[in-house]
């Protein structure tokens, strides 16, 4: 029968003569299995939640970094350029 401890329960390792695991945790043993690989959301147990998608970051056309491409857009627009003014 497989028995799951939460996260930081105080426990005892014992490692045998011939390498196997055991832990002590309120004086009861238990044999120790290797999980082979580890998912962050368990299908069977936790709803998996939908993770948003990260917007990026785009400055604004008066940020310092982008006056300049704003500009050379700016320059590009010859049917635009009437009374347009730079930042």
């Amino acid at each position: 029968m497989k028995v799951y401890y939460t996260s930081k329960t105080h426990a005892l390792i014992i490692q045998s003569l011939d390498g196997q695991l055991f832990v002590n945790i309120n004086d009861t043993v238990h044999g120790l299995e290797e999980i082979k690989t580890r998912e962050e959301f368990s299908k069977d147990f936790d709803d998996v939640p939908d993770i948003p998608r990260q917007r990026k970051y785009i400055p604004s056309m008066n940020h310092p970094w982008r006056v300049g491409t704003f500009e050379a857009y700016l320059q590009e627009q010859k049917h635009r350029n009437n009374g347009a003014q730079s930042l």
